[in-house]
């Protein structure tokens, strides 16, 4: 610790608290000469700032003058780098540590005595490339620092996927969403049509929709659905316009006799008997349209 160092650092105009706290911290540590290598969790511990900050401040306070970084060479041991306040501008380089020279645990200034002096015949020049980079907005979105974010889905699938949530026919018990959403895109991402599975699952939904509550039980998970590919069982898509029916001989004698016997007909059964265009068959009905056909 360096007192002269404590209260150069307590003099100068950072502009930023997290900064000044930074540039503190690193003071308390530092020799007479401003020299100091702690690591960047050694700073966190001190200042109790993340560690994205505290990175962004080391270079904010590089730029601005007030510290140099050098990085020092080890094949054994990972060594924190050289930081040198400006304590004396113009003469406020420390002398680096011996390029082997391990750091003390406690990340503690080492005495001047065992570290190698800059004019000796083979001292290393120091780098003054930092090796703490201020790290990218995205790589700092995942730091430490921030929690990270749960990965959303595809934009180009959630959307249908959202449209098959919604088709989705409930069951009773539990459905879970996100492992289907999972499932979902893997289908996708083999070459499943969206568009396919969504048509599946609504036909499933509209035959569920025709049975009784108590056999929701029956209803799989949407899941286990799309693990068997279940959308490849249902039948192909057709004319939207149903078909209607043709009633059996029996409804049709039931039908014509309650008329002759009430003269009551229903327009959902087409035209009356004795109408123009009566669906009713001749061999039931064999005067239509007032002549006889043929039975």
């Amino acid at each position: 610790m360096s007192n002269s160092a404590t209260n150069w650092a307590r003099q100068q105009t950072t502009g930023s608290p997290t900064r000044k706290a930074v540039l503190m911290a690193l003071a308390d540590r530092a020799n007479d000469h401003g020299a100091c290598w702690p690591s960047v969790r050694t700073i966190c511990r001190d200042t109790e700032i993340c560690e994205r900050s505290v990175r962004k401040a080391l270079g904010e306070l590089e730029e601005a003058g007030l510290l140099t970084r050098a990085r020092r060479e080890s094949d054994e041991v990972q060594i924190p780098n050289l930081i040198t306040l400006a304590v004396e501008r113009g003469a406020c380089d420390a002398p680096p540590p011996a390029p082997h020279a391990p750091t003390p645990a406690s990340d503690a200034p080492t005495p001047l005595h065992v570290v190698q002096g800059v004019g000796a015949p083979h001292a290393p020049k120091p780098s003054i490339e930092p090796s703490l980079e201020p790290l990218s907005s995205a790589a700092a979105d995942v730091h430490a620092c921030t929690p990270r974010k749960a990965r959303s889905g595809s934009p180009a699938v959630e959307e249908p996927f959202n449209r098959f949530w919604q088709e989705y026919p409930r069951r009773d018990g539990p459905n879970p969403k996100k492992p289907a959403r999972a499932k979902f895109e893997a289908a996708v991402k083999r070459g499943a049509d969206p568009e396919a599975i969504i048509r599946g699952v609504r036909q499933m939904a509209q035959r569920h929709a025709n049975q009784p509550k108590s056999d929701r039980r029956f209803i799989p998970h949407a899941v286990t659905w799309l693990n068997q590919e279940r959308w490849r069982d249902v039948e192909p898509a057709q004319d939207p316009t149903p078909v209607a029916a043709m009633p059996t001989d029996e409804k049709w004698r039931r039908w014509v006799t309650n008329w002759q016997k009430t003269g009551s007909w229903s327009a959902a059964m087409g035209p009356a008997p004795n109408e123009p265009d009566t669906l009713v068959p001749a061999h039931i009905w064999p005067r239509r349209n007032g002549t006889e056909a043929a039975a």
